[in-house]
């Protein structure tokens, strides 16, 4: 498990709360209202860890043990989604299923040490209805992303050699990770396109597909001002922009 998750979240929401409150509003004397942020990583390494557990910035600090005068404090928590763990997450999220069994079975093809073994475990997840509809579209963006995101150079700086299969893992788990999100997304926007096609009004589509209404209206918006109407990947590319 990464021991630098609460550091990384403390300065993403950060950067965030940055963007979230206006540069006028921090001075005054009346306090700005901010959302309460929540904390949750999902995680499928290979190590045996419970199905739920919390890791804390204060573990990271010097004086670690002095946990009753701690001022600033951030809670994660983490819930293993290896289908061994037998999350109940599992079973009420069919997209979050499929991707354990997804990441898993890469693992199997990779032991191999098969050259295509990520090509091999696309295909079977197709063949058998694993992540099927989002690997047919997006199979070779999955591919690219993987292979993209470990980067070597780094690895061999900041960890030491006996490490590199760890590190390795990690970026294939965040290629599939970011590549799933993308996917999801891309899938909410193309439901939402296809109403706006029949007519539907935002609250309409809202209230059908059970969306936030907020996200509809901004989708909806994006489809008037693109390029050429309802062009999905546009709005998916200006929405991953805001968000970053």
């Amino acid at each position: 498990m990464e021991t630098d998750i609460e550091m990384r979240d403390l300065l993403y929401v950060g950067r965030a709360y940055e963007k979230i409150v206006p540069v006028r509003e921090r001075y005054k004397k009346e306090i700005y209202k901010i959302p309460r942020p929540e904390f949750f990583v999902f995680y499928n390494g290979k190590s045996d860890e419970k199905v739920e557990f919390t890791q804390k910035l204060s573990d990271a600090y010097l004086d670690s043990e002095d946990d009753d005068n701690v001022s600033l404090e951030l809670v994660v928590k983490v819930i293993n989604i290896n289908t061994k763990a037998g999350s109940e997450l599992l079973e009420k999220c069919k997209v979050l299923n499929e991707y354990s069994r997804f990441v898993e079975k890469v693992r199997e093809y990779k032991n191999t040490g098969a050259d295509d073994y990520m090509k091999s475990a696309i295909t079977y997840c197709i063949q058998n209805h694993i992540l099927e509809e989002y690997l047919l579209r997006k199979g070779s963006e999955v591919v690219n992303f993987l292979c993209a995101e470990y980067d070597y150079e780094m690895d061999i700086q900041y960890r030491k050699k006996e490490a590199y299969e760890e590190g390795f893992e990690r970026g294939i788990e965040r290629g599939i990770e970011r590549g799933i999100e993308r996917g999801a997304l891309s899938e909410r926007i193309n439901r939402i396109c296809k109403k706006l096609k029949k007519s539907c009004t935002p609250e309409q589509i809202a209230e059908q597909l059970e969306e936030d209404i907020e996200f509809v209206n901004c989708v909806c918006e994006l489809a008037k001002g693109s390029t050429s109407q309802y062009n999905e990947e546009e709005i998916l590319n200006h929405i991953i922009g805001q968000a970053h």
